[in-house]
């Protein structure tokens, strides 16, 4: 974690320097929605129904696994999803993209081609999320789109907004950007149609069997997250609207494939239990991968790189014999590497899946019910 994401965790003498620029920012943010709001700027909307899978702050929250989650979900419920991304970091995505399990991560970003190998659904990337929308739509037989990230891209209509929240970090010290982690103020909140509570999953929850059934985490509702102020006051509580559906959902470690390999091999997570291994991370937040890894038994020696890092082979290059994990939107840009890789420490991408509370899924449902109403009903007939 940088100087500042620590800065932005408490309101430190740093975030307080940048406080009055957070004011000029929460300013803007304020004046782009009400300008949208008045028809001044043009939201386009799509002929099959949005669903936005955002946050309003920075950083991993765990969007990516949840969108591949919910657009499993639909799938079992008989639609037909896409899924639009910016693709950050790719290199050609000024015009509409449409993302094969095999492009080039350089040229599309590294989430958009984890998503479309994870999920075999079509994927289009485009810094203009609107038009990478109406491309999909036209281009591909799909009767729905999932937005990774992009909650505050409000050129695309959108028919409802998850917000991913993670458990850990909350929002920080309260504050929009540069002062705080935010995009937006907490009380954007009061718009969207689903918080989704990214929970820190237990020991036994990390060598879960994929097909097993979760435990209902919502004995209670998390409707709080503390932020604090610069010296020893008081801890400040920044409330979520209780009337906002939400629940919860956490990450488990499926299995491992090796990266090095040729062969595709799914391997048990539980083979690296007591063993130490390098793991490596250039993701949003890579202590939540150490720290999945730890409670799963694992001796790690940490490497956080930044979010979407550029890999190289000395990268997995290390003094000693010891395994190298890694996450699968790192993996995407590791695999063509191999070719120049000659060790032979095996490197294993550890593959993870959301898994939804009940509490979250009967929420899903809801905005499932309300689109097929909205949308499939009037189109095609009641199923």
């Amino acid at each position: 974690m940088s100087k500042l994401e620590q800065a932005w965790q408490r309101r430190t003498f740093l975030a307080l320097l940048l406080w009055p620029v957070s004011l000029v920012m929460q300013a803007l943010v304020v004046l782009r929605r009400l300008l949208y709001r008045l028809n001044l700027l043009r939201t386009k909307k799509a002929l099959v129904p949005v669903v936005v899978v955002g946050n309003i702050s920075v950083g991993g929250t765990g969007k990516s696994p949840l969108t591949a989650a919910l657009v499993n979900t639909f799938q079992e419920m008989d639609w037909r999803p896409g899924i639009v991304a910016r693709g950050y970091g790719g290199n050609n995505i000024k015009t509409p993209q449409h993302v094969l399990p095999t492009s080039n991560p350089a040229d599309v970003g590294d989430e958009p081609v984890m998503l479309a190998q994870s999920t075999g659904v079509p994927v289009c990337v485009c810094a203009d999320r609107a038009a990478a929308v109406q491309a999909i739509v036209q281009q591909h037989n799909v009767d729905i789109v999932f937005s990774d990230d992009g909650l505050q891209h409000y050129a695309m209509a959108r028919d409802a907004e998850i917000v991913v929240v993670d458990e850990a970090r909350g929002f920080g010290n309260g504050w929009l950007l540069p002062a705080g982690p935010l995009r937006e103020p907490i009380s954007r909140l009061k718009k969207v149609s689903l918080i989704a509570y990214h929970r820190t999953s237990t020991p036994a929850d990390d060598f879960a069997n994929a097909n097993s059934a979760p435990a209902d985490t919502d004995t209670a509702k998390i409707t709080t997250f503390n932020t604090t102020t610069n010296s020893a006051t008081n801890t400040a509580i920044k409330t979520i609207p209780s009337d906002i559906p939400s629940g919860d959902f956490h990450l488990i470690q499926t299995y491992l494939q090796k990266v090095n390999c040729a062969q595709e091999e799914h391997l048990p997570v539980s083979i690296l239990s007591g063993r130490k291994v390098h793991a490596v991370a250039g993701i949003g937040d890579p202590a939540r991968f150490f720290r999945q890894l730890m409670r799963a038994g694992v001796d790690v020696i940490e490497h956080p790189k930044p979010d979407h890092h550029v890999w190289s082979v000395t990268d997995l290059q290390f003094s000693d014999e010891h395994p190298i994990v890694i996450t699968s939107k790192d993996a995407v840009k590791v695999k063509p590497l191999m070719k120049a890789y000659s060790d032979a420490t095996p490197i294993y991408e550890v593959c993870v899946k959301a898994v939804l509370s009940p509490v979250l899924s009967n929420a899903v449902a809801d905005i499932e019910d309300r689109l097929h109403t909205s949308y499939r009903q009037t189109q095609q007939g009641i199923r």
